[in-house]
């Protein structure tokens, strides 16, 4: 079968201060008259999408890579990218298209390496146990273990009203949890009067995530009541804030978040770190908790003391 090319020309009317304009297309026509319904160009209809894909596929990784480019991620943090826990979570953000948003990225990699720093040094092979209230999607699950994993997270507790919850996303804070070896439970809580299901001082790690603030209503102020319950008194209390959870608070982190409804519960600030992603990472601890454990150092030294004086005699 035999194709002759034909090819067309095209010259625009010159218009003033318009430069002339000259269009060439090339087409293919069957030199007999019997037209068939096969497809005229190479891969059909199908080549559009299949090219729009390619494209987009190009693009995204080009994105990515400029970003990395670009913002300074730590070569230390290439570890983070190859390390297991981290990868299991971020797979769900390729699917989501939000891989592609480097905002999203530079928010993972700051809330990832500050918590990392902030992780308190537990005992050899301790196993602790974590609270999360109101949780969004678990993305932060994995950063509460240590990457050099000396410790283990035991317990996963999640507790809030769960608003748009459904099986789907309770079985992905559930997923996350496993990943991380902990055992995941759950309490659906919406009465202010309601305790946590909970022992006094037996979390280690409570965490609050961005818009948990927001998200807890009118419920903020006994959550935060309960949370001081449960924590121990050597317990951290890590945030995620955005500006709208520092409003809320009602104070700023240029004062320490003095006088806020989190100051006036009974917590202090320890650290905080803001990064230009527009989140602050840090912790809070229990205000007697310094208090106590120096009082509990006095006590020890006076018993040994009074020892050491009754042995003289």
């Amino acid at each position: 079968m035999q194709f002759t090319p034909v090819v067309r020309q095209l010259q625009l009317e010159t218009m003033p201060g318009v430069l002339p304009v000259k269009l060439v297309g090339e087409r293919f026509e069957r030199a007999d008259a019997n037209r068939s319904r096969l497809p005229r160009t190479f891969l059909g209809w199908y080549r559009v999408p299949l090219l729009l894909a390619c494209f987009t596929a190009a693009a995204n990784t080009f994105q990515f890579a400029l970003f990395l480019g670009s913002t300074g991620i730590p070569v230390r943090y290439a570890g983070h990218f190859r390390a297991p826990h981290l990868r299991t979570r971020t797979s769900r953000g390729f699917f989501q298209g939000t891989w592609a948003d480097p905002v999203y990225w530079q928010k993972q990699t700051f809330v990832c390496e500050t918590l990392d720093v902030l992780l308190p040094k537990a005992q050899p092979k301790a196993k602790l146990q974590a609270l999360e209230i109101e949780p969004k999607d678990g993305k932060y699950i994995a950063y509460l273990k240590p990457d050099d994993p000396s410790w283990y997270l035991d317990k996963y507790f999640a507790i809030g009203q769960f608003k748009g919850f459904d099986d789907n996303g309770m079985n992905e804070l559930r997923k996350e949890a496993l990943a991380q070896g902990a055992a995941p439970k759950f309490q659906a809580w919406s009465i202010a009067t309601q305790r946590f299901q909970l022992e006094s001082g037996s979390i280690d790690m409570v965490l609050f995530s961005d818009g948990a603030m927001k998200r807890l209503g009118a419920l903020l102020e006994p959550a935060l009541l309960e949370v001081k319950r449960v924590l121990r008194d050597s317990g951290r209390f890590f945030f995620v804030f955005d500006d709208v959870d520092e409003e809320l608070s009602g104070s700023s982190f240029e004062v320490g978040l003095k006088g806020s409804i989190i100051d006036r519960i009974g917590f202090e600030l320890v650290a905080a770190n803001r990064g230009e992603c527009g989140v602050v990472v840090g912790y809070f601890r229990k205000k007697f908790a310094r208090a106590s454990s120096g009082k509990r150092l006095s006590s020890r030294k006076a018993t040994k003391k009074r020892s050491i004086a009754k042995g003289r005699e």
